[in-house]
C-alpha cells in the first residue's frame, strides 16, 4: 500500500469524517488505523448474501467475494454486521 493513502486515510478518520472500507479499502483501513492484514487460511471466492442493519451504508443482496486475505481490525473500527 501507498503510504501517501494510508497518510491520506489517518488524516480523513482523524479529522472525524467517516470512512466506510470494503475490499482493498478495509485492507487499506485495517493498516492505517493499527489492526493488520494477513493471508486468510483459505481463499474465500464467490457470491456471498449480505445482511445489514445499516442499509443508508452497505447495500444488502448479493457480493462478489474474492480474496486472499484477512483484516485484524483496529480498536477504532466498528464491524458491521
Amino acid at each position: 500500500m501507498d503510504r501517501r493513502e494510508l497518510a491520506l486515510l489517518r488524516m480523513t478518520h482523524h479529522l472525524g469524517v467517516p470512512i466506510l472500507g470494503t475490499c482493498f479499502g478495509s485492507q487499506a483501513l485495517a493498516t492505517a488505523l493499527g489492526g493488520s492484514v494477513e493471508p486468510s487460511p483459505r481463499p474465500e471466492i464467490g457470491w456471498i448474501h449480505v445482511e445489514t442493519d445499516v442499509s443508508d451504508l452497505v447495500t444488502p443482496g448479493p457480493w462478489l467475494d474474492w480474496h486472499y486475505a484477512r483484516c485484524a481490525l483496529p480498536p477504532c473500527a466498528v464491524h458491521l454486521t
